[in-house]
């Protein structure tokens, strides 16, 4: 199966090489009818495809589980991918993640993010009484109507 699904690239039309295609699907197509499978090609298809997107780990414990004269089906493939998520959540819930526990600093995907930081006992700078800088009144009573631009 994995042959068959890691097929030569036709980059461009030529003769030459979609024949050369044609009959490598065709030999792996044949060979893999040949074995009289009890599962249908197309599950066999789409366990490989998934098969080429999971981590080694997981992929490792799928070959231990699933090593037999007869491949698994997708039903079984899926179960087993469900079974591991399951686990592997389990495991995140009863571990602390690595970033609380982390002393430095941390680096966010977020690169744009913007924070915003407030107390809630300010004082404010131009009179030192409690409240925040927009509220005080020496504050508003300094506006002008006027509006200056630079």
């Amino acid at each position: 199966m994995r042959a068959l699904l890691s097929s030569p690239v036709v980059s461009k039309e030529c003769p030459q090489t979609l024949r050369s295609l044609l009959n490598h699907c065709k030999s792996n197509v044949n060979a893999i009818e040949s074995l009289n499978l009890n599962v249908p090609v197309h599950e066999l298809i789409i366990t490989q495809l998934c098969l080429q997107k999971i981590d080694s780990n997981t992929r490792k414990d799928w070959e231990l589980k699933s090593n037999s004269q007869q491949p698994p089906s997708l039903a079984e493939f899926l179960h087993f991918l469900e079974q591991r998520r399951h686990a592997l959540d389990m495991m995140n819930l009863s571990t602390p993640s690595k970033a609380s526990q982390s002393k430095g600093p941390r680096s966010s995907p977020l690169k744009n993010a913007r924070h915003t930081y407030f107390t809630t006992n300010s004082m404010c700078p131009l009179c030192k009484k409690p409240h925040q800088v927009h509220k005080c009144k020496e504050f508003r009573g300094n506006l002008s109507t006027e509006t200056i631009y630079d």
